[in-house]
């Protein structure tokens, strides 16, 4: 009787086997390696979300600090102001000393001419000089020791000819630039003097001096002179400047540079800057000045984009001193932390790679090693389970590298020695039926199925051959 059918035997036949070695060496492996993709997938998740909330956050923030940080700039500068306004001696006296100490640094570059008829300035000079006399009320003279100016000749001729000498007498009181202090302290005591002076410097060729002029009832114009050449050098970060302007309409510093002359704001090509100086006048006639938000050109040759300032007046100069920021200021900010975000990720993978490889190594060899060593305990196993039906063969458990093996391998043993136990038992019981069988006078045979003879006893077989 079959007790499978042939669809159930081809059914188990086609069975998919599993490799037991597979198992202990190629799927730990990939376990491995998908779980650590899924942590280092997982921290650049979490380094990526970091990066957009620290971004929105900064978004938010952004603009308020700012603006802290505007109106903090504008009251150091009035600060400044007024400091410089409650110094005026030594401010103008170093305005005067710096001004005259850049012509003497002017004049040994280019030298004056000596000929026949004494000392000329040469045209070259001369250009440069005009434009650093652009730059203030103060100007520079040039004069030669008989005090016969040698530039510039032009606003001081006189009607009987060009070639006649020019002297300053009649329009300035001479005296020594070290004197300054004292003048300087004169005119602040009496605001009522107009007195011009021409303050001489001796150069280091004992017949050309230096003078500088210096108007009595113009310290305050000398004092914003001061003012706007420091200002003027401040800078602050992504391309901002200080912005200042008078109450009527003329821009006295702007993008960073004094302009001379200053710029008729309402007569200016920028459409929109009579609008907005409009509004910034309005502010910074305020105690507490303002904010305003307006649309601006970041360079000269750029479209506008827009920009907050903050702006307060110093009401005595009828100044309005301004300073700000543009709204795309964050986007550098934003680039600098997205490039920080991926260089952190991109080193951090780089060491989880590194890692990686280092720990994939060590569990190739691990689970290699520990395959090999299953692989010759199974072995081993077959080969005694094929010895095993041909006679008596034990297993040698010193042999087994694994304890789950040698329980196998004990079990197996014991089953041998159960199969020849009983094997013995049975033979002896055959003898034993043999002999009982043989014992008996009857004649006794027995057949197969197919009535085919499988023994007979004693008798049976005297009978046969008789």
């Amino acid at each position: 009787m079959r007790i499978f059918g042939t669809g159930a035997r081809d059914k188990v036949t086609r069975q998919k086997k599993h490799s037991l070695i597979r198992i202990l060496y190629i799927y730990p492996i990939i376990f491995f390696l998908v779980g650590l993709t899924t942590i280092i997938a997982y921290y650049t998740w979490l380094q990526i979300y970091k990066y957009k909330k620290q971004v929105e956050e900064l978004k938010t923030e952004f603009p308020e600090k700012q603006r802290t940080e505007l109106k903090s700039r504008i009251l150091l500068i009035k600060d400044y102001i007024y400091w410089v306004k409650s110094h005026p001696e030594d401010h103008i006296i170093q305005h005067l000393n710096s001004r005259v100490n850049t012509a003497e640094t002017i004049l040994n570059t280019f030298s004056v001419i000596k000929n026949l008829d004494g000392y000329t300035v040469p045209e070259a000079l001369a250009d440069t000089l005009n434009e650093f006399n652009k730059r203030s009320e103060n100007k520079i003279i040039i004069l030669n020791k008989e005090q016969v100016v040698l530039y510039p000749a032009y606003p001081f001729r006189q009607s009987k000819g060009k070639s006649t000498p020019v002297k300053l007498n009649s329009l300035y009181k001479f005296d020594d630039i070290n004197s300054a202090y004292l003048i300087i302290k004169k005119s602040l005591q009496n605001k009522q003097t107009t007195s011009s002076y021409l303050l001489l410097k001796s150069t280091g060729n004992d017949e050309i001096k230096i003078g500088i002029t210096f108007q009595a009832d113009q310290l305050n114009t000398i004092l914003q002179e001061v003012v706007l050449d420091s200002l003027s050098k401040v800078k602050y970060t992504n391309n901002e400047y200080i912005i200042i302007n008078t109450y009527n309409g003329f821009a006295l510093l702007s993008r960073g540079q004094i302009q001379i002359p200053p710029i008729d704001i309402k007569n200016s090509a920028e459409t929109n800057w009579k609008e907005i100086f409009n509004k910034e006048l309005d502010y910074a006639k305020k105690r507490e000045g303002g904010y305003l938000t307006y649309f601006w050109r970041n360079q000269p040759d750029v479209e506008r984009s827009e920009k907050t300032s903050y702006f307060s007046g110093i009401n005595d100069w009828e100044w309005i001193i301004g300073t700000g920021f543009f709204t795309s200021d964050i986007n550098p900010i934003i680039a600098e932390l997205n490039a920080e975000l991926w260089n952190d990720i991109i080193n951090n993978l780089i060491r989880f790679f590194i890692f990686l490889l280092i720990l994939n190594v060590l569990a190739y060899l691990t689970m290699r090693f520990y395959a090999i060593k299953a692989k010759s305990n199974i072995l081993l196993f077959l080969h005694f389970f094929k010895r095993a039906a041909q006679g008596i063969q034990i297993i040698d458990s010193s042999k087994l590298a694994f304890s789950e093996f040698d329980a196998i391998a004990k079990a197996a043993n014991q089953m041998i020695y159960e199969r020849e136990r009983i094997k013995s038992v049975l033979s002896a019981e055959k003898s034993r039926l043999r002999y009982m069988i043989d014992a008996i006078p009857d004649l006794i045979f027995f057949k197969d199925v197919d009535s085919k003879f499988q023994g007979c006893n004693k008798a049976f077989e005297k009978y046969i051959n008789n």
